[in-house]
């Protein structure tokens, strides 16, 4: 990302990240152009890049610690729902779509969500390969790098995300005109959401730290997130559908029925 990008950042708060992004970035690159898809020896790839996505998540938390000192810090496997978040707090996640990491497919992201007080005021998701730096306050919008993002309505076409075998009603299954696919990183598939490169997410289960720097930028963009636990709507390991206010209604109307 160019100099004038970055001045042109919406956000103070991103500009203060920034460079943190950058430095995880480069180091993330050098790890992927290590990555040998030609190994015979995939238990060996898949520890190094445990041992590098564990690296990562310590030099996050060495750069939060320096921006916000007395402000804890949550990763994968530190934290098992949003309710347990009552004060201020960060939620990382140093890789989301590891999968697509270890097998050199370039969709994965670094996620980081902060809270104030258990309240989610604050999104960033850096999608690494594509240099595309997605960022939201409570308030005050959501962007990709200097544009503001907002959800459109669909009209004709409507491509879908699908993530770990979530069942889309049977009509949009077998409709012409919805497009199914699945990306193998839920931050980045909620951005696109946001960015108006799909039009529906929805996906079987869900960590938090796999959507929690993705959820304000998708609110912020105009876009609704539902969880598919009736009986608590945070309870995103039971699944999750997002999109429009519009076709979200028509979508949840359709699984009840179906």
């Amino acid at each position: 990302m160019q100099q004038d990008r970055w001045y042109n950042m919406q956000s103070a708060q991103a500009r203060k990240l920034w460079p943190m992004f950058q430095k995880l970035s480069g180091y993330i690159l050098q790890v992927y152009d290590r990555i040998d898809l030609k190994s015979q020896k995939k238990k060996d790839t898949m520890s190094f890049v445990t041992r590098c996505e564990e690296t990562i998540e310590e030099m996050i938390k060495e750069e939060l610690a320096a921006y916000t000192p007395e402000v804890p810090v949550y990763s994968e496997g530190e934290l098992d729902d949003v309710s347990e978040i009552q004060d201020d707090a960060w939620v990382i996640d140093p890789i989301d779509g590891t999968t697509n990491f270890l097998n050199k497919v370039p969709l994965f992201t670094i996620s980081l969500a902060y809270y104030e007080n258990g309240k989610l005021t604050r999104s960033y998701v850096y999608d690494v390969m594509n240099d595309v730096y997605y960022y939201a306050q409570a308030g005050q919008g959501a962007f990709a790098n200097q544009a503001r993002l907002r959800l459109g309505q669909v009209a004709g076409e409507c491509i879908v995300v699908q993530e770990r075998g979530a069942v889309l009603p049977e009509r949009m299954v077998n409709d012409p005109r919805v497009h199914i696919r699945s990306i193998g990183s839920v931050s980045l598939g909620l951005c696109w959401l946001a960015e108006g490169k799909s039009h529906l997410f929805i996906t079987k289960s869900a960590r938090i730290t796999d959507v929690a720097g993705a959820l304000l930028i998708v609110k912020e963009a105009g876009g609704i997130i539902k969880s598919l636990n009736k009986d608590n709507d945070e309870d995103y390991k039971s699944g999750m559908v997002s999109a429009h206010p519009t076709l979200l209604g028509k979508v949840l109307a359709e699984m009840t029925t179906s």
